[in-house]
C-alpha cells in the first residue's frame, strides 16, 4: 500500500495540468490507500493481540470479547 502511494504521487507529478479530472482522483487515491492500511493494521492487531504476549490467553479473550461485543453494539 505504501508503494501505491508513492507511485500515485510520482504519477501525479507527471501529469498535465489541464487533466483536472484524473489528478483529482490520483489526489483522493492516497488517502484510499491509508485508509486500507489502518483497517490491515487494526485486522493484524485483533488477529493477533499484543495482550496474548503480555497478559496471557484469559486476559487477551477477555479483551477480545469485550471488543466484539462493542462492534455488534454499533453495527
Amino acid at each position: 500500500m505504501t508503494a501505491i502511494k508513492i507511485d500515485i504521487a510520482r504519477a501525479e507529478q507527471g501529469l498535465d495540468p489541464t487533466q483536472n479530472d484524473l489528478i483529482e482522483r490520483l489526489r483522493r487515491a492516497p488517502q484510499g490507500a491509508e485508509q486500507t492500511l489502518e483497517i490491515i493494521r487494526r485486522l493484524s492487531m485483533l488477529l493477533r493481540p499484543s495482550m496474548l504476549d503480555d497478559l496471557g490467553l484469559s486476559a487477551a479473550l477477555g479483551w477480545y470479547a469485550k471488543q466484539f461485543s462493542r462492534a455488534l453494539r454499533f453495527a
